[in-house]
C-alpha cells in the first residue's frame, strides 16, 4: 500500500488511474461532489527532477472529469509556515509555490487532456489490478498488472531456455525455464 519503500512514480500514478477510480466509482452518480484540498504530495521523492507532478496532475483531472457526481475540485494553494532554509521542504503542498517555482504552468488547469482516464498513460492506463472481489480503501497497494507476453517475449517458443530467452549450454542447470512455466499466471513469477 501507501507509504512502502520503494516508491515510485508509477505507484502513484496507478494509485490514482485505478485504485482510486475504483474507490470513487460506486458513488460516481449519487451525490453531486466537490473535491477539496488534495494535493500533489505523495511519498514519491523524485517529484522535482521529472515531469511527475504535471502528469499526476492531469491525472487527477482526468479522474475527477471522468466520475460523474465530481462537478469540481480544488488544490491545496498555500503552505502553512514555509521554511526559509529549506524552501523546497513541503513545496509539493502548495499550488501557487510550484507554479511560481516553474514546477507547474499556470495553464495547466486549461491545457489537462481529460479526455479519457489517464490518457498520459498510454496504454498503461489498460493495465489496472484487477480490485473485483476486493475490500479496496485508500492504502491498498497499487501495481500495473503487465501482461505475460509482455514480460518475458523471448521465453514465448517452447523448450527449456535460459531467463534470457537462450538455449542452455548442454551442462547448465539452473536457471531453466519450461514452456509449461511461462503460460502459468504472471502472478508466479513474483
Amino acid at each position: 500500500g501507501d507509504n512502502h519503500a520503494p516508491w515510485s512514480e508509477e505507484q502513484d500514478f496507478c494509485k490514482v488511474c485505478c485504485r482510486d477510480a475504483h474507490i470513487l466509482r460506486p458513488s460516481a452518480a449519487l451525490v453531486p461532489t466537490i473535491v477539496g484540498e488534495y494535493a500533489l504530495a505523495t511519498g514519491y521523492w523524485g517529484w522535482q527532477e521529472s515531469r511527475f507532478l504535471e502528469k499526476n496532475f492531469h491525472n487527477y483531472m482526468s479522474l475527477w472529469s471522468k466520475m460523474e457526481s465530481i462537478v469540481g475540485s480544488f488544490l491545496w494553494s498555500f503552505r502553512i509556515l514555509p521554511d526559509y532554509q529549506d524552501t523546497m521542504l513541503s513545496l509539493e503542498w502548495s499550488l501557487l509555490d510550484l507554479v511560481d517555482q516553474g514546477f507547474l504552468s499556470p495553464h495547466m488547469g486549461y491545457s489537462a487532456d481529460v479526455s479519457s482516464l489517464c490518457p498520459a498513460m498510454g496504454e498503461l492506463a489498460q493495465q489496472c489490478p484487477d480490485f473485483s472481489n476486493t475490500t479496496v480503501h485508500f492504502a491498498t497497494g497499487c501495481e500495473w498488472q503487465r501482461p505475460a507476453a509482455k514480460l518475458a517475449p523471448a521465453l514465448r517458443g517452447g523448450g527449456r531456455r535460459l531467463l534470457d530467452g537462450r538455449a542452455p549450454a548442454p551442462h547448465a542447470v539452473g536457471h531453466l525455464v519450461s514452456s509449461a512455466q511461462l503460460d502459468a499466471p504472471a502472478a508466479s513469477f513474483v
